[in-house]
């Protein structure tokens, strides 16, 4: 992989706050704005949706039981009940590619937004605010 140098230019607030952040973390603030870059871009596979997008809950794909659910009462630990009904995860439908291409597009751009929010001055960050609610609502009405 070929690394390239960028130039990008930040308001003094937004360095500031940024070599804050970099000093709490114990690294340069050179490395945490790449690091926020490469988070923003989803470079990193298997990072929690909930770091790089902070305030929102997202669901996992995939669930799994707390506690281990007994047949039989009396065996296993809390109060259980034996029920007709087969217990699973929550059901996932099949989008078409154009939904989940849709889909992906709204995560990246969310992702975007919650970078420059991090970053953004205090002025800023209400219309920023704004842009990833209606992102936000517009991913929740797609899925």
């Amino acid at each position: 992989m070929e690394i390239k140098q960028v130039t990008i230019e930040l308001n003094e607030d937004t360095i500031r706050k940024l070599e804050e952040k970099a000093l709490k973390a114990g690294k340069n603030w050179e490395s945490l704005a790449a690091d926020l870059i490469k988070t923003g871009l989803g470079d990193t596979p298997g990072q929690p949706v909930a770091l790089s997008m902070p305030g929102v809950a997202m669901l996992k794909e995939t669930s799994e039981p707390i506690l281990p659910v007994s047949r039989e009462t009396g065996s296993g630990p809390g109060l259980t009940r034996d029920t007709s009904m087969p217990m699973t995860g929550p059901a996932t439908p099949d989008f078409p590619p154009e939904r989940l291409r849709r889909k992906a597009e709204l995560e990246n751009k969310m992702r975007e937004l919650a970078l420059v929010i991090e970053t953004a001055d205090e002025a800023d960050k209400e219309k920023y605010g704004m842009q990833y609610a209606i992102l936000a609502a517009e991913l929740d009405a797609l899925i």
